[in-house]
């Protein structure tokens, strides 16, 4: 007995429902050799024909399907959902509108709408379809997702976290949804609530790349990098191409203080894209980090590119790049953070040995400072005329050109600050040996974060009382004054109007203690003891491992062996302070 056409398309959609698409497929063929305009087996056989990839095969079937039932809304959606996949993206939408006009209460009309709007680079009507969809389907978990997509995408995070937020809520979650909230909530420096929502999303979709990229990336924010590199590490096993996941390893290796498979994990990333300027950049900080100062300094201008914060500044002069002077004029700018600055100042007299004159312009609170350093024309601070000169560079440029190498730091050591003699009145003559204190350095970025502790860190240091302690912490809080009074400890914040203040009151010290800031390079400059406290995966100009510094040799340096933990380090302080001072500082 013969099938009946309505028979074997019940079998045919039964089996097309369990995956057998090809067993499917010959049962739509057969049906169509009996009836070539049975719509049903057209619109199924093209759906069998994209599931194979043969997209030009789909087209032609669905499409003579939406000819012969123009009214029938979901041939229109999946062939417009066919012409967006073959890149035909103006008749994608003219058909997903044409299936609108059909039916307005269809909410994944408006979301397959919104979704070609996107890809079409019409951000702003693709908004409107997505909400269009929600105002249908409020918890329609797809178009909320997509809605927060793009207010991130405008910078309205905080509204967009309310939507991808009920969009997790929804009675069906889009997994991309978590994926999209990871992301979110790192921005928004909710890093627990980032690891939550990640860890949900690979385990809604462990195949997904972006899932486990995100997740790696709250893992890293969060200051967990080895649990970054497990994360990455998923990421590559799916994709073996991701640059960023192996441009992100790099930076979670380097973080792990494993340059050299930082390294490797970089010129992964540089061989897939030679423009990727994160893996360019943290490849140079890699590199210096090992004292492999050639190549860092090779790849340092990739900072431009790589740091969104930094500013380059622009002048009609030519930028040095080691001619020969004869007499001719340098202007030295400065570009990153006070430390670069009193770090890298201790080369400027290089540029007279070489024949030229030298014009400082810098932050402005380091100006009275810098004003008595040797051999400058003139220092002026940003936004101040710097008068004539024949060429310019930032200053952290200035180790390239001159080709420094590590075993020529020492050549240009410390003392080569000089503080005034203001300030003599302000720090008490009380006959103990005088600490001052740092303990945060600037909260900016994230690494500011995770290098600074808090002063009850030190508390077990602060309770001696053979000892006077004073913070040279500028922006210190009410609470922490009264802390560090509570131990008898002295503010002198007040005292602090810019560096030249911070040098004159740090000359008084006999020790410096403080985490690796502005301050840690002030007194190392100056020739005065400072003991520096480094989180685990410090700046690359600690190097690894010294407990000495070869920028500074009144340097002493006590690191993380744990992650996160200052006891270790604040313990070994309070256990060398005794020796320190018995041997007469």
């Amino acid at each position: 007995m013969i099938e009946s056409i309505e028979e074997l398309l019940k079998r045919a959609v039964a089996m097309h429902s369990e995956g057998r698409i090809d067993d499917a497929a010959n049962i739509y063929e057969i049906i169509l050799a009996r009836d070539p305009e049975n719509t049903d087996a057209l619109h199924l056989s093209g759906l069998a024909a994209q599931f194979r990839g043969d997209i030009d095969q789909a087209l032609t079937l669905i499409g003579r399907a939406v000819e012969l039932a123009p009214d029938f809304v979901q041939y229109r959606s999946n062939f417009g959902i066919l012409l967006q996949e073959a890149g035909r993206l103006d008749l994608a939408l003219e058909a997903f509108r044409e299936a609108i006009s059909i039916n307005r209460q269809i909410p994944e009309l408006f979301y397959h709408l919104g979704n070609a709007l996107r890809e079409a680079e019409q951000p702003g009507e693709a908004l409107n379809a997505f909400q269009d969809a929600v105002a249908l389907k409020p918890d329609y978990s797809e178009a909320l997702s997509n809605i927060a997509v793009i207010l991130r995408e405008r910078g309205e995070d905080d509204l967009a976290l309310v939507y991808l937020e009920r969009a997790v809520k929804s009675a069906a979650p889009f997994p991309p949804a978590y994926t999209n909230l990871s992301a979110a909530y790192t921005d928004a420096s909710r890093f627990e609530a980032a690891i939550e929502a990640g860890q949900v999303a690979v385990e809604l979709s462990s195949k997904d790349t972006a899932a486990h990229f995100n997740l790696g990336n709250a893992f890293s924010a969060a200051g967990r990098p080895a649990e970054a590199c497990a994360s990455y590490h998923e990421v590559l096993a799916l994709d073996a191409t991701h640059e960023d996941a192996w441009c992100n390893l790099g930076a979670a290796r380097l973080s792990e203080e494993d340059a050299e498979g930082a390294i490797e994990a970089f010129d992964r990333a540089i061989a897939l894209n030679d423009r990727i300027a994160d893996a360019h950049w943290n490849r140079a900080l890699a590199h210096l980090t090992l004292g492999h100062f050639a190549e860092g300094w090779e790849g340092y201008d990739w900072r431009w590119e790589a740091v969104p914060w930094l500013e380059r500044r622009q002048f009609e002069q030519p930028q040095w790049r080691g001619d020969a002077l004869q007499g001719r004029t340098v202007l030295i700018h400065t570009e990153q953070g006070y430390g670069d600055t009193l770090q890298f100042v201790r080369y400027l007299p290089k540029i007279h040995e070489m024949g030229g004159r030298v014009k400082l312009a810098c932050q402005p609170a380091l100006k009275r400072l810098l004003l008595d350093l040797p051999g400058l024309e003139g220092v002026t601070g940003y936004g101040e005329p710097p008068g004539p000169f024949d060429f310019h560079l930032p200053i952290m440029s200035l180790p390239e050109v001159l080709g420094l190498r590590f075993e020529e730091i020492e050549l240009c050591n410390a003392p080569y600050l000089v503080a005034s003699a203001d300030h003599t009145d302000l720090v008490p003559l009380d006959g103990l040996p005088r600490v001052g204190l740092v303990w945060r350095g600037s909260t900016i970025n994230l690494k500011g974060m995770f290098r600074s502790c808090r002063l009850s860190d030190f508390e077990g240091v602060l309770k001696r009382r053979d000892l006077q302690f004073y913070s040279l912490q500028v922006d210190i809080t009410e609470q922490e004054r009264d802390e560090l009074q509570s131990y008898g400890g002295i503010d002198l914040s007040p005292q602090i109007n810019d560096f030249a203040d911070s040098a004159a009151l740090t000359k008084h010290m006999d020790l410096i203690l403080s985490v690796d800031t502005a301050q840690a390079h002030l007194a190392g400059g100056l020739g005065i003891s400072v003991w520096t406290l480094l989180a685990r995966g410090a700046d690359w100009r600690w190097f690894r491992d010294a407990e000495s510094s070869p920028w500074y040799p009144s340097m002493h340096i006590f690191r993380q062996t744990v992650r996160g933990d200052w006891r270790t380090p604040i313990e070994n302080i309070d256990n060398k302070l005794d020796m320190f001072f018995s041997a007469g500082c």
